[in-house]
């Protein structure tokens, strides 16, 4: 159903590495800056609350601020955005992060459909 399996299964082994570890480094480097950037954001203020400052969570944080600039009309409708601070967001940064986004989605979409067992 996927074709060569052997370049599929290639592909998702060195994704699976290389999504936690952009995660992982961008959480440590990035977060405060990305987090300062969307600081009267509701949805901000309540993750940095509720989630410490261990790496599992700074991970966490990220992707789920990923996850808020991948689908900002959602989270400005909801009131979980604040539109001042997603318009004074630097373009590069939300593409990169977004992108990061997608691409971990298209990845576990690809695992969930390129059975290596062929059924």
């Amino acid at each position: 159903m996927c074709g060569d399996l052997g370049l599929i299964e290639l592909f998702l082994f060195l994704a699976m590495i290389l999504i936690p570890c952009s995660l992982f480094c961008m959480s440590g480097r990035y977060l405060g800056y990305v987090e300062a950037l969307l600081s009267n954001s509701t949805f901000i203020i309540a993750n940095r609350v509720a989630l410490d400052s261990g790496v599992r969570s700074r991970m966490t944080r990220l992707y789920s601020i990923e996850l808020l600039l991948a689908f900002p009309r959602f989270f400005i409708w909801r009131g979980l955005l604040d539109s001042n601070d997603f318009e004074h967001f630097p373009a590069p940064a939300r593409l990169w992060l977004a992108f990061n986004f997608y691409f971990s989605v298209f990845v576990i979409g690809a695992m969930m459909i390129c059975d290596p067992k062929g059924g």
